[in-house]
């Protein structure tokens, strides 16, 4: 083997040589993050072990039962996520990198079954009411192939609402400064999820300060449910005449203790992440049609977060999209008191039957007759 060749032979070595260090490298970050997310369930177990076996004291609500799934869907997706990272690099050098891609039939009809299409729709399928109206109860779903901010901002698109109560996830921070007529939309925070910081923190240290926020938010709550179900302005009122002095005597607690306590503790994080929100947190004391929560969101997203697993075999973006479309009419039947099952076939049939198009108002779940026995249709 002439100089040549062999100088051309260890350059190919050196090249492959660093192929292998890179994806041994991506192997190793992908295990790590593996690694993480299997501590973060196992911490998330122990926590409903507690629940389930320990003191009365440290039990959670009924209606912050959804708190610890939310956590375990978040680990589960970093778990999966990772894993699928890992398994594509040892395939991809087990394969050489080649694309082996598999080809199913998924999301598709036989072909000799019959097809009926007839679509009705408005005049438009515009929505400018946005968020915060008084109009009937509805709940949408839509799919997105992330997370990101940006599929947030594609979908508030054209909305004319002003508020959007969300989680802190930073993700939506990009739509305080989207430019539209009404102005940027107006974030309006959770404070269930500021509620669970604490309480995790009352179970695992016993923090006495931790406690004594838990009770003070337990006071808002109790404000609220005193009040749910009455006129705007007496909501209202009740909040500017007792939670006004709750949460203003809360803020100043806060800074207080957190001048107090070593500023890299998981209380002092806990008491920053509640006054970096603090504007949020508080918009409902000015507008009665605001929330103190996110709850009624978490119940509805719940039932997709368990089969979330099912998902997967929707196929492609548009198998997906018709998912969330169907997810959204079965929410908003029950959401309204309405049975999913009898609305979607009776829904179909007139449409087949040649349902006019003027009145397709009545075909709302919201218009179609209520059920007989309230929740016969609860495992739907």
């Amino acid at each position: 083997m002439n100089t040549a060749a062999l100088r051309d032979e260890n350059e190919r070595l050196k090249a492959l040589l660093a192929q292998t260090q890179a994806a041994l490298g991506e192997h190793q970050a992908a295990l790590a993050t593996s690694e993480e997310a299997r501590r973060r369930l196992e911490v998330i177990l122990g926590e409903l072990r507690r629940e389930k076996f320990g003191a009365k004291s440290e039990k959670l609500r009924p209606d912050q039962y959804h708190l610890p799934l939310e956590d375990v869907e978040i680990a589960q997706g970093v778990l999966d996520a990772a894993q699928e990272k890992a398994a594509a690099i040892i395939q991809g050098r087990s394969r050489g990198g080649s694309d082996q891609s598999c080809h199913r039939n998924r999301g598709r009809l036989p072909a000799h079954l019959p097809r009926v299409e007839r679509i009705i729709e408005p005049a438009s399928t515009f929505c400018p009411c946005g968020y915060g109206g008084r109009g009937p109860p509805i709940v949408l779903f839509r799919y997105a192939p992330g997370r990101s901010g940006a599929f947030a901002e594609q979908f508030l698109d054209g909305c004319n609402g002003r508020f959007l109560q969300c989680d802190a996830y930073d993700g939506y921070n990009r739509l305080t400064g989207v430019v539209r007529p009404q102005g940027p939309w107006t974030l309006v925070y959770c404070w269930s999820h500021l509620r669970r910081r604490f309480v995790k923190l009352v179970r695992n240290s016993k923090s006495p300060i931790a406690e004594v926020a838990v009770q003070q938010i337990a006071q808002l709550y109790a404000i609220e449910a005193a009040v749910r179900g009455s006129s705007p302005d007496i909501r209202l009122a009740a909040r500017k005449e007792h939670s006004l002095p709750i949460v203003a005597a809360l803020k100043q607690w806060f800074e207080k203790q957190l001048s107090m306590i070593s500023s890299g503790s998981t209380l002092a994080e806990d008491i920053r992440y509640a006054l970096n929100h603090w504007q949020g947190l508080t918009r409902l004391l000015d507008d009665d049609r605001l929330e103190l929560d996110t709850n009624p969101v978490e119940i509805a997203i719940r039932p997709i977060c368990l089969t979330r697993k099912n998902a997967l075999f929707a196929g492609h973006e548009i198998g997906a999209e018709n998912w969330a479309l169907l997810a959204s009419i079965v929410a908003t039947c029950k959401l309204n008191d309405v049975n999913p099952v009898a609305y979607i076939a009776e829904t179909l049939e007139a449409i087949i039957a040649g349902y006019p198009q003027s009145k397709i108002d009545d075909l709302m779940p919201w218009q179609f007759r209520k059920t007989s026995t309230q929740h016969q249709w609860g495992g739907c």
